[in-house]
């Protein structure tokens, strides 16, 4: 990573913090983490494992759309267009610095749900994967809204078809193909971590590959949609 591009993360991390949507992520991580200690004992492992796949996908939907909104009342995305920096890299910024956050809140639920050391590998992965995929999506969805207030009420018609198909694993079994589906593969993974149950290799590799895709075809569409914002640079 070069020098400016260091200094964009850095500052990303600081309007993370200016805009309070650090302190909104811990609210909203120490809720879901008193639920998970005060009732674990009481919660099969499908409910813990929906409640961590809400947090890369739900909630870094909402905090990046919120952010950029709030990037643009400052204009700092006209202040961006006229600098080096290419869509690529803003993206790239916005997706290291809130899927950092991510996988850290991921891990304090993980080690409150009392997850087994081998399967934090699989938990982790499926955050990127997941986190990568829907902060691509907000993005897109960010540059349709004018003000915070409309993206978080305007924005839930747009990412409930993204989720939805994760509903599917409520049918038992699936076709093998359904599971490349990325909100199947993303949410399956998790389970399979929070499951004491052995899952066919078949299925965790078609999952793996599904997010994996997903994520990259996600972020390569959505930088190339930035670039009629912030336009093309080499």
């Amino acid at each position: 990573m070069n020098g400016p591009f260091i200094k964009l993360l850095l500052t990303d991390f600081q309007l993370q913090w200016r805009y309070r949507i650090i302190a909104a992520y811990a609210v909203v991580i120490g809720l879901y983490t008193t639920i998970i200690l005060v009732a674990q004992d009481a919660l099969p492992h499908w409910v813990i494992a929906i409640i961590i796949y809400s947090d890369p996908a739900v909630l870094g939907f909402f905090f990046l759309g919120g952010l950029m909104m709030l990037e643009k009342s400052e204009n700092v995305r006209l202040a961006l267009a006229m600098s080096p920096i290419s869509a690529t890299q803003y993206l790239a910024a916005k997706s290291i610095s809130l899927t950092i956050v991510a996988v850290a809140a991921v891990c304090v639920l993980s080690v409150a749900a009392q997850l087994a050391w081998h399967n934090a590998a699989l938990v982790i992965f499926a955050t990127i994967c997941t986190s990568i995929m829907f902060i691509s999506a907000g993005a897109i969805a960010a540059l349709k809204f004018k003000t915070v207030s409309g993206y978080l009420i305007g924005s839930v018609p747009i990412i409930t078809p993204l989720v939805a198909p994760a509903a599917l694993l409520i049918v038992d079994p699936l076709p093998l193909f359904v599971y490349a589906i990325p909100p199947v593969a993303q949410l399956k993974l998790l389970l399979v971590a929070f499951d004491p149950e052995p899952t066919a290799f078949p299925v965790l590799g078609i999952c793996a590959l599904g997010c994996l895709v997903a994520a990259t075809v996600c972020f390569i569409g959505s930088a190339n949609f930035l670039k009629q914002e912030l336009g093309s640079k080499p």
